[in-house]
């Protein structure tokens, strides 16, 4: 059985780069929202006043006062598409780790797909029926195997997890996302994965 072979170093340093851009968020956010003033003896958090029109970003692109700053920001963000991206990448990255039996990375990748799609559920609220169903559905069985070694139903599982997804599409209405499972598409993935 193959174990992680990922490297510990780029591990470390994600929770450190997460870290640091969560500290920047939140220095912002109290900037931009809020300021102190001095009431007697007493400190009071104020909203802060409108900031006038400016530009930032390569080239200047993010322009307007804050709102229309963070507005941009958000459309730019979009919604589940981006999401959905993600979500692919990573299923295809668990595909190839329980094919490898890298369980490690395989847990890895699962833990992602959760987070993304918790993620993108607050930004579109109205699709967060569907994501739960698939995440108790699909994501959690996927979980528990993974948890228990030495792991021994991947596969079923793995099935299990494109039903979920195959069928969360459905109750979205997004019938030209049900492509051929994984399975189908095994030849052509190989292909990038043989030497």
């Amino acid at each position: 059985m193959k174990t992680d072979t990922h490297s510990s170093t780029s591990a470390r340093r994600a929770p450190r780069g997460l870290a640091l851009g969560l500290a920047a968020t939140a220095l912002l956010a109290v900037f931009a929202l809020t300021r102190t003033t001095s009431v007697g003896s007493e400190s009071a958090l104020a909203p802060a006043p409108e900031l006038a029109p400016s530009s930032a970003g390569s080239e200047g692109w993010l322009t307007g006062n804050l709102q229309e700053k963070l507005a941009k920001l958000a459309a730019h963000h979009r919604g589940l598409d981006q999401a959905m991206w993600e979500i692919g990448y990573r299923y295809r990255e668990l595909a190839w780790a329980g094919k490898q039996q890298d369980w490690t990375y395989a847990d890895y990748q699962i833990g992602k797909i959760q987070l993304t799609l918790e993620q993108a559920i607050e930004r579109r609220p109205k699709r967060a029926d569907s994501a739960r169903i698939f995440i108790a559905d699909g994501v959690e069985p996927m979980k528990q195997a993974l948890a228990k070694q030495p792991v021994q139903d991947f596969t079923a599982r793995f099935q299990q997890l494109t039903a979920a997804c195959l069928a969360c599409h459905a109750r979205e209405q997004a019938p030209i996302m049900n492509l051929p499972a994984w399975a189908e598409r095994e030849p052509s993935f190989a292909a990038f994965t043989t030497h």
